[in-house]
């Protein structure tokens, strides 16, 4: 795989919606371009949501002859928004727990994971509906420790 340019990056950058972000750790080690989304907390000053949204694989059930059910990649995707807590713990920030995927199942699978279609949903995510995904309410309290 190529590495990704700097005016690929600025490109990409130019793209997404308005208060989204390229993650850089994904960006860095995986030269992959993520987009993501942090809503920080009203109540910690050292806590954070992370939004953020890539491609999930979307798998068929199947069962064999014995009644055993299993999984088979259908080899398309779907795109899916993780939403994780994140606290700030020193010099290290921890999250609690994988977070909660929330697969966009109005939109139909795609053989082709492009960045252009994650950029395009990025856009119809606005700023304010990412911070009701953030809230409590909006997440299941259990990725929140509660």
């Amino acid at each position: 795989m190529a590495r990704l340019t700097q005016d690929r990056i600025h490109r990409a950058l130019g793209q997404i919606g308005e208060g989204w972000a390229l993650d850089r750790q994904a960006l860095i080690y995986w030269n992959e371009l993520v987009p993501e989304f942090r809503v920080p907390d009203e109540d910690n000053p050292d806590g954070l949501t992370r939004i953020e949204l890539r491609w999930d694989e979307v798998y068929e059930v199947r069962t064999n002859k014995w009644g055993q059910r299993y999984n088979v990649a259908t080899g398309t995707y779907r795109p899916k928004l993780n939403v994780s807590h994140w606290h700030r713990s020193g010099e290290m920030w921890a999250s609690f727990g994988l977070g909660r995927d929330i697969v966009l199942d109005d939109h139909e699978p795609v053989k082709r994971r492009t960045f252009a279609t994650l950029a395009r949903i990025t856009r119809e995510y606005t700023p304010e509906a990412c911070r009701a995904l953030a809230t409590r309410e909006g997440i299941d309290a259990s990725i929140l420790d509660i």
